[in-house]
């Protein structure tokens, strides 16, 4: 399974901006793949402070379990479905889409998303999911209402 990314904005407001973000599923296996749950996440890449840089950077160079940035979260959304309510026949692919309002002083974001398939498994390590996350950045030009 690949996933993919494409995002957009622009500004609603003299305050905030839509960011839309669709999402390609596609099936490169040759079973069916049912994705029963999933997250959509957003973070806040910039701007921040020097001094939430310098812990950010500190957290990331003595943590021994990941070489992630932890950045600011914005927005969380978790979801479940039905079996075959979501499913991607093999060469096939599928479409999601969301959308998030952030202030016009947002200039970067991380976009995480993750699907999971984990219907046959009952341990979380042995849970099979896809994820991507992708940095876009809000150009300055996004100010015109």
């Amino acid at each position: 399974m690949t996933i993919t990314h494409a995002i957009t904005h622009r500004a609603v407001s003299d305050s905030y901006v839509h960011i839309s973000v669709s999402i390609t599923l596609h099936n490169s296996s040759r079973v069916k793949v049912d994705i029963v749950g999933g997250i959509f996440r957003l973070y806040q890449a910039a701007p921040l402070s020097d001094e939430e840089v310098e812990q950010l950077y500190t957290e990331l160079i003595s943590s021994s379990d990941t070489l992630e940035v932890k950045w600011p979260m914005l927005y969380e959304l978790e979801f479940s479905k039905g079996e075959d309510e979501i499913f991607v026949e093999p060469g096939e692919s599928h479409q999601e889409a969301i959308d998030f309002l952030v202030s016009i002083d947002t200039k970067s974001v991380v976009v995480y998303t993750y699907f999971g398939d984990w219907r046959y498994s009952r341990m979380p390590q042995n849970r099979r999911g896809w994820g991507l996350a992708t940095t876009y950045d809000i150009m300055p030009s996004t100010n015109q209402s």
